[in-house]
């Protein structure tokens, strides 16, 4: 499942983690989030060794600052105004976003890969697994 974090610490996390980041904003009354948000937590187990994806509530980040929360100065610097939103960072950078849903995983697993130029669906975890499906060496 993806985690839920602050729009205040938003900034902090794009710096600082070191895998890409798929930051899923979105609203909780928003029909084509809420249909989305399955995909976006089996997506969030099945590429956590590459990829780090969280949600983001775009009320929560309303009530914390409102123009003045991080989230919300950089939504409005890229002009993107609707729900759901993807987000994607790499090493501190903006990478891209995909606007609008509800999305199937193939639609935005290709938009990743595109985005990043590597392929996220051989080096997930599910495959590292040995024989049986135990962790090799075991």
């Amino acid at each position: 499942m993806a985690n839920i974090i602050s729009s205040l610490t938003f900034e902090d996390l794009v710096h600082t983690e070191k895998r890409p980041i798929l930051i899923d904003v979105y609203h909780i009354r928003c029909q084509p989030c809420l249909q989305m948000a399955p995909t976006i937590d089996a997506m969030a187990a099945e590429f956590l060794a590459v990829l780090k994806i969280v949600k983001l509530d775009r009320d929560e980040a309303d009530a914390n600052g409102g123009t003045q929360n991080p989230l919300i100065k950089f939504l409005a610097k890229q002009g993107i105004q609707g729900v759901p939103a993807l987000l994607l960072f790499e090493g501190g950078e903006f990478k891209g976003v995909l606007m609008g849903g509800p999305r199937p995983r193939s639609n935005i697993l290709e938009w990743l890969e595109k985005t990043l130029g590597r392929n996220l669906s051989v080096t997930n975890t599910s495959q590292k697994l040995g024989p049986g499906g135990r962790s090799p060496g075991l």
